[in-house]
């Protein structure tokens, strides 16, 4: 019985959202354009192009109000300074 419980524990664990971390792009702080807060989690996209190649987007999805923000290119992780 104890080794199903731990197989269900780690099953959640994998399944579950990552915390919520702070980007800076451009040289500055994300913020959600949206509702201003500053913690997202990783949002992978692709898009097709008109010449038919796939073009990949990167998108950071706010944890208040799960609004996306895209970036043509991938947004860098910062340390919280909190």
């Amino acid at each position: 019985m104890n080794t199903i419980k731990a197989v269900k524990r780690g099953l959640m664990a994998a399944l579950a959202k990552p915390d919520p971390q702070k980007y800076k792009a451009g040289g500055k702080l994300v913020t959600c354009s949206h509702c201003a807060a500053d913690g997202f989690r990783p949002y992978h996209l692709t898009k097709f192009v008109s010449e038919g190649l796939l073009r990949e987007l990167y998108g950071l999805e706010c944890t208040e109000c799960s609004h996306l923000e895209l970036f043509a290119k991938q947004p860098i992780e910062v340390a919280d300074a909190g």
